[in-house]
């Protein structure tokens, strides 16, 4: 979506607001007709505006901030950009792609990840992405993220990205430049299983493809294992965002343990 697509996607984000709670007393058989609600003065419930499924219980101290407070001034800061968005339950992840130059690298885009939930799942968190052959491959937290982040300084914090762009740039292509110049055989699938926990399946049609003479580097195994990961089904677009985040991170764990 172009950048003033994004911006109306985000405000067709839910709402969400606080409601008290109130815990059902519990009686005997022959006293239901007692039956009596006693509300809770250290909690309240989280629910989407106009529907009354909870989804969180937080304390009366909790700062409920919108979606929209989050995502917009990230977008409004960034001049030229495209970028996409998923939500579900509470929780909701978005994309975007700066048209500048600074987040290429050769063909490939760097974007910026924003995660938030209203569920607790997730305090908000600001990362970043390789668009990469269509798939979008977000750098673990670990190797560049913003790991402070408070609703009052989010545009400010946003025009900051580019002192780790270089830092992106360096991890991306060492571990394309390792990863292809290593090649998989049958006999390194096992190691291999073990770092990635990749599933029975998606091992047994790589294994039968490499017996039929198909030839793996490392780079090629793991965006072929990516695609598998991204093609399953799932609940939500949320949680194979989740599952393949996990995966990339484990490909960065591994060109640590190939580094020593």
């Amino acid at each position: 979506m172009k950048k003033d697509e994004l911006l109306v996607e985000i405000n067709k984000l839910p709402l969400f607001r606080l409601r008290d709670v109130a815990v059902k007393e519990e009686f005997k058989e022959e006293e239901r007709d007692r039956e009596r609600w006693v509300e809770q003065d250290k909690h309240q419930a989280v629910t989407e505006v106009g529907r009354y499924e909870a989804l969180a219980f937080v304390s009366k101290n909790y700062n409920l901030v919108n979606f929209s407070e989050m995502f917009t001034p990230i977008v409004e800061k960034i001049e030229n950009c495209e970028g996409d968005l998923i939500y579900h339950f509470g929780f909701s992840i978005m994309d975007i792609f700066p048209a500048m130059k600074e987040f290429k690298v050769d063909k490939d885009e760097i974007g910026i990840v924003a995660y938030n939930s209203v569920n607790k799942t997730s305090a908000l968190n600001i990362r970043f992405c390789i668009r990469h052959n269509g798939r979008k491959i977000t750098i673990p937290k670990k190797v560049a993220s913003f790991r402070k982040v408070h609703l009052g300084n989010i545009g400010q914090m946003t025009q900051d990205y580019i002192s780790v762009i270089t830092q992106i740039r360096n991890a991306w292509t060492t571990v394309i430049t390792k990863f292809t110049g290593f090649e998989v055989t049958i006999e390194d699938l096992p190691l291999i299983i073990e770092n990635f926990k990749i599933d029975e399946h998606a091992v047994k049609k790589m294994k039968k493809k490499m017996m039929d003479g198909m030839k793996y580097n490392l780079w090629d195994f793991c965006m072929e294992v990516f695609d598998y990961i991204s093609n399953k089904n799932y609940k939500s677009d949320v949680h194979r965002r989740k599952r393949l985040d996990g995966f990339v991170a484990s490909i960065f764990d591994y060109d640590l343990v190939m580094q020593i």
